[in-house]
């Protein structure tokens, strides 16, 4: 001991910490850990390095997206979409008063399937 006594004679003088619980060394939970800290470091590098490609001028301008590029594109389709909508809404309003055997109210899921 070196010239140390212990405090408590009770206890076996041991390097296992007991505070330490049993299940955090077990390899299932140390494996889990291990992934966490992994999972962490690669979002911290892909944060980094986002930020990098931001600060090089003209990288985000050639290689980026622009701002409202996702917007713009939904909007640039969204006229034609519109067009087949107010189309079978007008075969289906039409189809009520002028179809007497009700043959395009029973094909009209089909139609509105294959649009």
């Amino acid at each position: 001991m070196h010239g140390i006594r212990r405090l408590n004679a009770d206890t076996p003088t041991s390097t296992f910490d007991s505070s330490v619980p049993q299940d955090f060394l077990e390899p299932a939970n140390v494996a889990q850990r291990i992934n966490a800290n992994f999972e962490r470091i690669s979002k911290q590098i892909e944060q980094y390095l986002a930020a990098a490609f931001h600060t090089i001028p003209g990288l985000c301008y050639m290689f980026g997206e622009a701002d409202g590029a996702k917007t713009a594109y939904l909007l640039s389709n969204s006229q034609m979409i519109v067009w087949v909508i107010q189309g079978l809404a007008g075969i289906s309003a039409a189809s009520i008063n002028e179809d007497k055997y009700g043959v395009v109210q029973v094909t009209l899921p089909q139609i509105i399937k294959h649009c």
